[in-house]
C-alpha cells in the first residue's frame, strides 16, 4: 500500500484550516462512534483519538465523562481542542505526536480511534504503533471514506479531477489485508453506511472556498479556480434537497 503522487504540505494546510475547521466539518458519525466507544471496556484506561484535529469528536467526548487523550502532530489544532476543553471543562488531555510514532507505553490503551484522518497516516507504520499500544482484547475504531465512496460523492462527480486527484483514500480490501500483515489485530467488522445531507449550492461552495478537504491542496491554484467555477455551474442542475454521503467504519480488536 506504498503511496505516489502528488505531495501536499500538510502542516501549511492544517495551520492555516484550524480556525476554521470545526465550521467545515460535519459531525454526522457522532452517534455512531459514542455508541462504539461506549459499547467497549475501557479496563481504566483513557480514549484514545489519533489525530485528533480540533478535537470536534475528542472533546465532545470528554463532555459526556469520557477520559480521552487527543493526540495530534499539529500544534495549532491542538490548542483549538484544548481551548474547547478548557471553556467545556472536560477530562481532555492534548498529546503532540504521530500516528506513525505514539508517544505512549506498550499495552497502554484498550479503546482508541480515528475519523477521516488515517489516509494522512503511513499504514504500515501506523498499524505497526497500534498493535503494540493496544491492549489484549482492546479495539480500534476507524471511520474513514473508502476510494469508491468518494468517486460517488457529490464532490467526486461534480468537482473537476477530485477523486482522480484523491488517490490516498483506501479501499475496504486494504484493511482486510492488514488483518493478515498484523497477526495480534484481528478484523472485527467492515461496514459501510450512508446518511443524507441538506442540499444548499451556497453552503458547498463556501466549503470549497475554503478548501473543506486537504484534497483541494492538490490542485493548483489555476486549476482549482477553473475547477470551481465548473463545480459552480454543475450545481446549478442539482434538483433534489439533500445529497448521499458515504462512510466506512472498520473495527480492529487486539488478540
Amino acid at each position: 500500500m506504498k503511496r505516489s503522487g502528488s505531495v501536499i504540505d500538510g502542516k501549511k494546510y492544517f495551520d492555516e484550516i484550524a480556525p476554521k475547521y470545526d465550521h467545515l466539518r460535519g459531525s454526522e458519525i457522532w452517534s455512531s462512534l459514542l455508541s462504539s466507544i461506549g459499547s467497549f471496556d475501557h479496563k481504566g484506561s483513557p480514549v484514545l483519538d489519533i489525530a485528533t484535529g480540533t478535537g470536534l469528536f475528542s472533546v465532545r467526548l470528554a463532555a459526556q465523562g469520557f477520559h480521552v487523550l487527543g493526540l495530534d502532530r499539529n500544534p495549532r489544532m491542538l490548542m483549538q481542542a484544548m481551548r474547547k476543553a478548557r471553556e467545556q471543562h472536560c477530562s481532555f488531555q492534548a498529546v503532540l505526536g504521530s500516528a506513525e510514532q505514539l508517544p505512549l507505553l506498550g499495552n497502554s490503551i484498550a479503546v482508541m480511534f480515528s475519523t477521516n484522518a488515517v489516509h494522512h497516516f503511513d499504514i504500515r507504520e501506523h498499524f505497526t504503533e497500534v498493535q503494540r499500544v493496544l491492549r489484549p482484547r482492546g479495539y480500534y475504531v476507524v471511520y474513514t471514506r473508502f476510494r469508491e465512496q468518494n468517486a460517488r460523492s457529490i464532490w467526486g462527480r461534480f468537482f473537476p479531477h477530485f477523486s482522480e486527484k484523491e488517490i490516498r483514500l483506501y479501499k475496504p480490501e486494504h484493511f482486510e489485508r492488514l488483518d493478515q500483515e498484523f497477526p495480534e489485530l484481528a478484523l472485527e467488522s467492515l461496514d459501510e453506511f450512508s446518511f443524507e445531507k441538506p442540499f444548499s449550492r451556497d453552503r458547498l461552495l463556501q466549503v470549497a472556498r475554503q478548501r473543506k478537504y486537504s484534497t483541494f491542496a492538490l490542485y493548483s491554484e489555476a486549476e482549482f479556480r477553473q475547477a470551481y467555477a465548473t463545480f459552480s455551474s454543475r450545481l446549478n442542475h442539482w434538483s433534489d434537497k439533500f445529497y448521499l454521503a458515504e462512510m466506512g467504519r472498520i473495527v480492529f480488536r487486539r488478540r
